[in-house]
């Protein structure tokens, strides 16, 4: 029974993601093969220009610490990196004041990957080189250059992931 609840809140949900856009925003539009430029702060209060991670493909990952969806999404992908470490990830926290949660919420999760936000918001009023952000989750593939090669936003399974990537 509680499946069968938990599938249908799910399908409703899914159903809804559409409907959750931030349209009072005017933002960019994301432009594949463009390099990417974003100064992030990583959990423990430090800088992290984006451009720290160029030479390696880079998934982003772009969440909430507490919309249901962000954390469903944020343990398939790390379920997705334990199998695919060829791919550096980085999640991105855009809510207001991410700064005071991520610290402690990324020593719940053990993750073994970056965990940043955004301190100029520019993500989340969709003035960042990632564009409007419609929908949360969002991943943004970049490549060894740092330019975005693929974009996908709302959830993913670890096994989505794998064929998106592919």
């Amino acid at each position: 029974m509680k499946r069968e609840v938990l599938r249908i809140v799910l399908s409703i949900g899914l159903m809804c993601l559409g409907c959750s856009g931030n349209s009072a925003y005017q933002g960019t539009t994301v432009r594949e093969n463009d390099e990417v430029r974003i100064d992030l702060i990583d959990a423990d209060g430090a800088q992290l220009p984006i451009e720290a991670f160029r030479g390696h493909p880079l998934l982003v990952f772009v969440f909430t610490t507490f919309d249901g969806y962000s954390q469903i999404a944020l343990h398939h992908v790390e379920t997705f990196h334990k199998t695919h470490s060829e791919i550096t990830i980085l999640a991105i926290a855009v809510q207001p004041e991410p700064g005071r949660i991520l610290r402690a919420f990324k020593a719940s999760l053990q993750a073994d990957f970056s965990i940043a936000y955004d301190p100029s918001n520019s993500l989340l009023q969709g003035k960042s080189d990632f564009g409007v952000l419609n929908v949360i989750p969002a991943y943004f593939l970049l490549d060894k250059q740092g330019k975005i090669s693929k974009s996908y936003q709302g959830p993913m399974t670890d096994d989505q992931l794998v064929q998106w990537l592919d």
